[in-house]
């Protein structure tokens, strides 16, 4: 069962709001599946977005990864 809770479709969230909720469907999936098994499609579809919508917050897998890193080391 998913912890985020994805925007329907069409909602516009502040830049910053679906920035963060991208990096928690990034975590869901990048933990559950693991780097190389992840894929941008369900991180997009997990966050209830479209992947251009993903593509326009970080260019590729690897930057998210890394976004998604940096955050979890600033949590510490």
């Amino acid at each position: 069962m998913s912890s985020v809770e994805p925007a329907r479709r069409g909602v516009r969230l502040p830049r910053k709001a679906r920035r963060e909720q991208l990096l928690a469907s990034a975590q869901e999936v990048f933990v559950t599946r693991g780097y190389h098994a992840a894929a941008m499609d369900e991180i997009a579809d997990r966050a209830g977005v479209s992947k251009p919508v993903l593509y326009q917050h970080f260019p590729s897998k690897l930057d998210l990864y890394l976004a998604l890193l940096e955050q979890s080391s600033q949590d510490l």
